[in-house]
């Protein structure tokens, strides 16, 4: 919320808006769901409530696809740095799809100060404490200091963005073709 024209919404109103997605549509027949999560770690937790949920009342599958957890087998291999915020992962991946977007000369590197056993990173090896969803004041201190980045954008590029996104549209493929079959 530090930075202007984001959007929040509270954790319970997330949970009841994906179950009552969930529940409209296993109304009209549909019985198997998959989620893509597109704001990292954040959302996951309250995701997973209501995927739960869904599953023990109404009786549908549900498989939350996130493009961070997707990706750690590559995210190493393309010499990718640690999760962040508009970071070279992101970056990359935005340069491949929307590139028009991208203002590569705005771009600024930014490590945030991680405390002791600390790491949002799912890839990272190291013993951690769980996430806990940062404070409007704590995203505004960030943000002062970040411009909104974490991470290193200034090494993104459209190449490293393209072999993620197939990597990722590879995987989510995936899951559906595994749903498929287990109808």
């Amino acid at each position: 919320m530090a930075l202007p024209g984001s959007i929040s919404i509270t954790a319970e109103v997330l949970i009841q808006v994906l179950y009552d997605i969930f529940s409209s549509l296993a109304t009209h027949g549909f019985s198997q769901f998959v989620v893509v999560n597109g704001h990292r770690i954040v959302n996951i937790p309250w995701m997973q409530i209501s995927a739960e949920k869904a599953k023990r009342q109404l009786g549908i599958k549900v498989a939350l696809f996130d493009p961070a957890y997707m990706s750690k087998e590559i995210a190493g291999e393309l010499g990718f740095g640690s999760i962040g915020h508009a970071e070279e992962i992101e970056t990359s991946h935005m340069l491949y799809i929307m590139p028009h977007l991208v203002h590569m000369e705005k771009a600024k590197d930014f490590s945030p100060q991680h405390g002791i056993l600390y790491d949002v990173d799912p890839r990272s090896p190291k013993d951690t404490l769980c996430y806990v969803p940062s404070t409007a004041k704590e995203i505004t201190e960030t943000a002062k200091d970040s411009g909104g980045t974490g991470g290193r954008p200034t090494l993104a590029s459209a190449e490293k963005g393209k072999i993620l996104h197939q990597h990722i549209v590879a995987r989510l493929i995936e899951v559906v073709r595994q749903f498929q079959k287990n109808r």
